[in-house]
């Protein structure tokens, strides 16, 4: 029996970046990468339906696994994603499935089409279920009724999202980073309202182009001391990382989360939404969990953090230590 991993990388992810890290540790498995990144020069309209069909029909390179004569065990990475035609295949293999999505966009997912029948099919007939976050097992047993469920964190490339060599004084930077689930309407709210009393401090987006278009039109018009950034190498995000002095996340929901766990893995203290997800990735000590989501919560919570050195490094060192002992990916892959 073999096992088989299928996965691909976003076009936004790197390769310290990603989940899809993960298959760089697991040398003992059979790994196929269905990453497809189209030629810049394609319309985005085009590069989006390409992807679409290279996912949907890239799972035809596990046929022949799924057909030999001794059975395999077949672990989507990315079911959400890459399952389409695997269940029915499935025969006598074992089936496992990572699930990146909170329980919430379940539903949304299932009410959205065919698009995802092939997940959902999947996950009815998978043999393991693997969640991001404990507080999603419950629900994902719903939609897996036949399979164990059980919980795997995301993990952090520990080895690359390390602080800087030197510690300087880390300069007045406030970073936030990603697209999916994040609140740029509250992060707007926010930049507003601590600009307007506080000039000495600069904002740094790192999204994708279509998430700046909407955080820019959130923000109502430009200002010099907010920076947007896209595209940009995973040297370039991780000293960003390194010279930020917080990583600012509010968010309408989450299971993981790169950018928190990179932050961490930096020694940058982190204020995002309070949810089951983050306050199980965070803990209480590593930043700051904020409940009250309004722009005077976080505004103030970022002064507190900026004003006090002593404060800042203490949730910096908790941040790294957390980040080393509970999340680096060779912790994960075991």
């Amino acid at each position: 029996m073999s096992a088989i991993v299928y996965s691909f990388s976003f076009s936004h992810h790197g390769k310290h970046s990603s989940f899809h890290h993960l298959c760089d540790y697991l040398g003992d498995q059979i790994i196929l990468d269905n990453t497809f990144t189209p030629p810049d020069w394609v319309p985005a309209r085009i590069q989006r339906r390409l992807v679409r069909y290279w996912h949907q029909y890239g799972e035809y390179r596990l046929w022949a696994y799924y057909h030999q004569s001794k059975s395999n065990i077949f672990h989507y990475l990315r079911p959400e994603n890459a399952m389409r035609y695997g269940w029915k295949w499935k025969r006598n293999n074992k089936l496992i499935m990572s699930c990146h999505q909170p329980i919430q966009k379940l539903a949304e997912m299932k009410s959205g089409g065919k698009q995802f029948e092939g997940f959902f099919n999947g996950l009815a007939l998978a043999d393991v279920v693997v969640v991001l976050s404990e507080t999603q097992i419950e629900g994902y047993k719903y939609y897996a009724p036949n399979a164990d469920v059980v919980y795997i964190p995301l993990g952090v490339d520990t080895e690359f999202f390390t602080p800087g060599l030197t510690t300087p004084a880390r300069s007045p930077m406030v970073l936030t980073v990603g697209s999916w689930l994040r609140d740029y309407e509250c992060w707007a709210d926010v930049v507003r309202n601590f600009l307007s009393k506080e000039d000495a401090v600069d904002f740094v987006v790192v999204a994708n182009n279509d998430t700046i278009k909407k955080a820019r039109a959130c923000l109502s018009a430009d200002h010099a001391k907010v920076r947007f950034l896209s595209g940009i190498t995973d040297e370039q995000l991780r000293n960003l990382y390194q010279q930020a002095s917080l990583l600012f996340l509010p968010l309408q929901d989450a299971v993981a989360n790169n950018a928190l766990l990179e932050a961490m893995a930096t020694g940058v203290p982190s204020i995002v939404t309070k949810l089951p997800a983050t306050e199980e990735y965070l803990g209480d000590k590593a930043g700051v969990l904020i409940t009250d989501h309004s722009p005077d919560s976080y505004s103030s919570c970022i002064t507190k953090l900026l004003d006090n050195p002593i404060l800042w490094q203490g949730k910096s060192q908790h941040a790294l230590a957390r980040a080393r002992e509970c999340f680096s990916w060779h912790h994960i892959a075991d």
